[in-house]
């Protein structure tokens, strides 16, 4: 692990720190969640590909001479953020193995990141009439019933109906997650093997296929 995230820039330091992976659309709340963990007590080092919440890495890098491609980095109070260049598919999956914490979006990564078994946030692409939001508290309902901070995270980074009228606190609810990241971990790793069980999908058609032959 340390060798494959060391070839980023990851130091030894930093390895000891909470690594997060952070990808999403633009209009993710990134500056704010950046403010609530440079001046929080915990060392983070967030890892993002190169264009991602470009607007926001930029600013945490700092001046126009910096530009935020890969390999450029900046630490903030306890906060460092690294730009990683993009990287073929099974190195994203160690990417997500290495992490404590993955933010990802869309689809894809939102499927690679549960076959991960590690703690992650999902950045639901927008729909229509928040069509969206409706999907986002189903799987909520299925995968964080237990765990409120965990819920209440992805609502108000995804800026769910119930939360869109108020200002959210990133201070205030960042801690209650962190708190519970650990019980996080090991409600991922379960929910990882319950889907293992169900097997895949090649083996499946064809069992389906000799029941109706």
């Amino acid at each position: 692990m340390a060798a494959f995230l060391g070839q980023f820039g990851v130091t030894p330091a930093e390895m000891g720190s909470l690594k997060v992976s952070l990808f999403c659309y633009p209009q993710a709340p990134v500056s704010a969640l950046f403010d609530a963990w440079q001046n929080g007590e915990t060392a983070i080092t967030c890892l993002v590909p190169e264009g991602a919440a470009a607007e926001a890495v930029q600013a945490f890098i700092g001046d126009a001479e910096r530009v935020a491609k890969a390999g450029a980095s900046a630490t903030r109070g306890a906060l460092t953020v690294r730009v990683l260049p993009f990287i073929p598919q099974p190195d994203y999956d160690k990417l997500l193995w290495a992490c404590d914490l993955n933010f990802v979006r869309g689809e894809d990564s939102f499927v690679r990141a549960q076959w991960a078994g590690k703690p992650f946030i999902w950045h639901i692409y927008p729909q229509d009439k928040n069509l969206h939001h409706v999907k986002l508290n189903a799987f909520l309902q299925r995968y964080a019933a237990k765990k409120e901070s965990l819920s209440e995270f992805s609502l108000s980074w995804n800026a769910a109906a119930t939360v869109a009228n108020a200002t959210v606190d990133w201070a205030a609810i960042w801690p209650l997650l962190e708190a519970d990241m650990q019980e996080i971990a090991t409600m991922s790793g379960d929910w990882e093997r319950q889907l293992s069980a169900h097997g895949d999908l090649a083996s499946n058609l064809l069992q389906f296929a000799e029941t109706v032959r």
